[in-house]
């Protein structure tokens, strides 16, 4: 009921519908009823992601100049694993914005040719762009808690800017040259 003309709703199989299911499990089976040159993976849980920084992935991968694109934030923490520092000297301490550069996936958007997921089976390649985002951009809704915060930015964005929040949609067109990007206006009065 929620979904318009130009939305068409595929259902997947029930053998994928478990907590064991892996992503590129879920690509292929999609792939099987979508013929498509070019895939943009957008998780819902992923709220804030904006039009713009889809545009730039599709156009990174278009390009040929990368072999896909994902969206990721800048890690400037100080690293750990197993009882060992990953990106620091802890004899030498310097300021987090000195730490080396470490990038994120933020589970926004992967956008990869179809011709390299069959190949190699992944959605990211080996010569990606990576399309940095911003700290609310890179919000990935898991836990509760994770939903109370995103809650509360959307809340405070709808206040802030007199009652509009700006939220993206995005979905690719059976003939391979269009990619849809819907913006969507929500206000108070709705």
């Amino acid at each position: 009921e929620y979904l318009t003309g130009r939305v068409k709703f595929l259902q997947r199989s029930k053998s994928l519908d478990t907590p064991e299911t892996k992503c590129g499990d879920i690509i292929k089976d999609f792939l099987c009823d979508v013929d498509t040159e070019i895939l943009i993976l957008s998780h819902v849980t992923s709220p804030f992601l904006r039009a713009s920084t889809i545009r730039k992935c599709i156009s990174a991968v278009k390009s040929g100049k990368y072999d896909s694109a994902f969206t990721a934030s800048k890690v400037y923490d100080f690293l750990w694993r197993d009882d060992i520092p990953l990106n620091f000297n802890p004899a030498s301490i310097v300021r987090s914005q000195e730490l080396p550069t470490i990038y994120k996936e933020t589970i926004g958007c992967f956008t990869f040719p179809r011709k390299m997921f069959d190949k190699t089976g992944r959605r990211v390649g080996y010569k990606p762009y990576i399309c940095e985002v911003d700290k609310i951009e890179e919000i990935d809704i898991n836990y509760p808690q994770d939903f109370e915060i995103a809650n509360a930015i959307y809340m405070y964005l709808l206040k802030n800017r007199g009652g509009a929040v700006h939220l993206t949609f995005c979905g690719i067109s059976h003939s391979h040259d269009k990619i849809f990007v819907a913006e969507l206006y929500e206000s108070e009065a709705a």
